[in-house]
């Protein structure tokens, strides 16, 4: 019986590994994306939503591992040479998985980054976009005043 979970324990952490090579390629896209001068929303938005749903399979895979595992830590600290392989198979699964969760954090600061100049870049554009409606609201409100005469004072004494 220990050995199917066993089984399910080492299937979750093969899954674990396809979901965290599927976020880095969601990474990929997404710098991608900022590296665009213009951005489509809708493509950013499903870039963030594939990630969510991703991220969320990762925590299901996480919460499984975890409860099949403290059904059996008795029993694996108890009997370690009788799940001798499957433990170092596990170790090395765990020792990939980390490795991997170091890429994706690294991939994630990358884009921060990437996110953080892209919104510098329109805030910048939205900026020069303001000084220049400025300048010309004040080119016309100065061309209309050259234009306007004034009220006129005359002096009806003679």
């Amino acid at each position: 019986m220990e050995k199917n979970y066993l089984k399910i324990m080492i299937g979750s952490l093969y899954k674990k590994i396809a979901v965290l090579d599927d976020i880095s390629e969601e990474n990929e896209k997404q710098r991608l994306l900022f590296l665009k001068e213009d951005i489509e929303p809708e493509d950013l938005e499903e870039t963030l939503e594939r990630k969510q749903e991703l991220i969320d399979k990762l925590n299901e895979l996480d919460e499984g591992f975890q409860s099949i595992y403290d059904r059996l830590k008795e029993e694996l600290q108890g009997h370690p040479e009788k799940y001798k392989d499957e433990v170092k198979e596990m170790k090395e699964l765990i020792s990939q998985i980390t490795g991997k969760s170091m890429v994706v954090q690294t991939e994630e600061e990358r884009n921060k980054l990437a996110v953080q100049e892209y919104f510098s870049r329109f805030k910048s554009g939205i900026r020069q976009a303001r000084t220049s409606q400025k300048a010309a609201v004040n080119y016309y409100n100065n061309m209309n005043k050259l234009n306007h005469i004034g009220a006129q004072f005359m002096d009806r004494k003679k």
